[in-house]
């Protein structure tokens, strides 16, 4: 029963913004229908169209991306975005390591772009890993959450995702890692998501906590650790001050 539940409200949280949308055009192509007044079908679904598409045109050409990342940085604040942001991650996690055979018909594949393959494409996809988008940051930022482990030098963690293997990394081994960085006001100082590439670092080239965290760690394990300023870079001039949290998977150990 609680696994129909949850599926009925995931459908819930991926229909309704197609919902509103259909909703809103339907509004307003009766109102504009009404506002015509003309006998003529279709007249107002025409009307609705091409005022979306200028509306799209005025967006496209006249709002800066300035102007839109800061809409979008307020949007992703707000409680229903996060939780629709959240929904869609958590469905998609759901399917890690699934893969799918796709047949595509060329409308949907490359529709007859000179230089690339025609007619139905076939392709082999494997869903590997979901990172969170890392603009958007997690609830927890303040303190840990009383679930966390805590070690004798204040480092506390969480597990997110457990690992796959049985080895630890000792204090000189690299490791392969991606990362995310906070501050505890929610700022991104570092991340090697956006890059979209993973990064090589020894454990004795970083700072006191996340050495000590990532020995805590297996290779595929994703950890959130919560490093106190001391440490981590103890107040040094142009590196982030305070308590910082940071979002570690353990790709592999070298």
């Amino acid at each position: 029963m609680s696994r129909l539940l949850n599926n009925f409200f995931r459908g819930v949280v991926l229909l309704a913004p197609l919902a509103f949308t259909v909703y809103v055009c339907v509004r307003v192509f009766a109102t504009i229908d009404g506002w015509l007044g003309i006998p003529i079908p279709g007249v107002g679904f025409v009307a609705t169209v091409a005022l979306i598409t200028l509306f799209g045109f005025l967006a496209s050409s006249f709002i800066t991306r300035q102007m839109l990342s800061v809409v979008e940085s307020v949007l992703e604040r707000l409680p229903f975005v996060r939780l629709l942001y959240s929904s869609t991650k958590d469905l998609l996690n759901a399917f890690v390591g699934e893969k799918r055979r796709c047949w595509m018909p060329e409308p949907l594949a490359y529709a007859g772009v000179p230089n690339r393959p025609k007619g139905t494409m076939v392709f082999d996809i494997e869903l590997v890993d979901v990172h969170s988008n890392p603009t958007l940051p997690p609830a927890d930022l303040k303190a840990p959450p009383a679930d966390a482990k805590r070690t004798s030098t204040g480092l506390a963690y969480k597990v997110l995702r457990p690992g796959t293997g049985t080895r630890h990394p000792a204090g000189r081994d690299k490791v392969v890692v991606h990362y995310t960085g906070w501050t505890t006001n929610g700022k991104v100082f570092d991340t090697s998501i956006t890059r979209n590439e993973p990064v090589t670092l020894g454990l004795d080239d970083v700072i006191k906590g996340w050495s000590e965290g990532l020995q805590l760690m297996v290779e595929g394990e994703r950890t959130r650790f919560w490093i106190p300023q001391d440490i981590a870079y103890k107040g040094e001039s142009g590196s982030p001050r305070g308590m910082l949290i940071f979002d570690v998977e353990l790709v592999r150990i070298q």
